[in-house]
C-alpha cells in the first residue's frame, strides 16, 4: 500500500536531497570538522542543555564558517525578541523551534516586511510514543497529537520552511526511532 503525505512542493523526480544539519557545536574546531564532512548546517543550541551555547560564543564561531554553510539556533519557548535578537547577534540563517510554538507565534517572530534577509525557520515536532515493553504502542493520545501538529503545521506553512519530526527521546541512539502510524487524515507519504 502506498501513502504520500504533502507537505510542500519536493522536486519534480519526488527525490529530495539530503540536508545535514550537526547540532550542538560549541567550538571553532569541531565547526570546521563538521563542514569538511560534508554538512551543511551547523546548529547552536540556546537553550537549556549540557550543549548549549552563549550567543558571543557562537558569533566567533559562526564568523569563521564558508557562507554556504546554513547557521542554526535552537531554541524552546523563547520570546519573538530575544530569538530575533541572538538572530541578529550571531548572523543566523535560520531558527529551529523545539517548543510550543504555534503558527501564530512564528507569524509574529518575522512579520512580513521586517524580515530584512531571508532567515529559515525549522518547526520541530515531537513524536513521543510510549510502549508496554512489548515494543506495542500504547501512546494513543501521543500519537493523536503528534497527527494534530503535523497536520497544523503542513496546513499553514506561510512562516514554516521546514518540519523536524524528532522522537522525543532525547536520546541519539538509534534505536530511539519514533513509532509513527502513518500520516494525518488526507495526506499521504510514499512508503515502499
Amino acid at each position: 500500500m502506498e501513502q504520500s503525505i504533502n507537505c510542500g512542493p519536493f522536486p519534480p523526480n519526488n527525490i529530495m536531497p539530503t540536508w545535514i544539519k550537526i547540532c550542538g557545536t560549541t567550538s571553532v574546531e569541531d565547526a570546521l570538522t563538521s563542514v569538511s564532512a560534508g554538512a551543511d548546517a551547523l546548529g547552536f543550541i540556546f537553550a537549556p542543555s549540557a550543549r548549549r551555547i552563549l550567543p558571543d560564543r557562537a558569533r566567533e564561531i559562526s564568523v569563521q564558517l564558508p557562507g554556504n554553510i546554513e547557521r542554526v539556533g535552537v531554541f524552546v519557548n523563547e520570546s519573538p525578541e530575544h530569538i530575533r535578537a541572538i538572530v541578529e547577534q550571531v548572523s543566523l540563517t535560520a531558527v529551529q523551534l523545539h517548543g510550543e510554538e504555534t503558527p501564530e507565534f512564528i507569524a509574529c517572530l518575522f512579520p512580513q516586511g521586517e524580515r530584512g534577509r531571508r532567515v529559515g525557520v525549522i518547526k520541530t515536532i515531537l513524536a513521543e510514543h510510549e510502549t508496554d515493553g512489548t515494543d506495542k504502542n500504547i501512546g494513543k493520545d501521543k500519537n493523536e497529537e503528534f497527527e494534530r501538529k503535523l497536520a497544523l503545521f503542513c496546513g499553514d506553512r506561510s512562516g514554516v520552511d521546514s518540519i523536524l519530526i524528532d522522537s522525543g527521546s532525547g536520546s541519539t541512539s538509534p534505536s530511539a526511532a519514533a513509532s509513527w502510524a502513518g500520516p494525518p487524515s488526507g495526506g499521504t507519504r510514499s512508503t515502499s
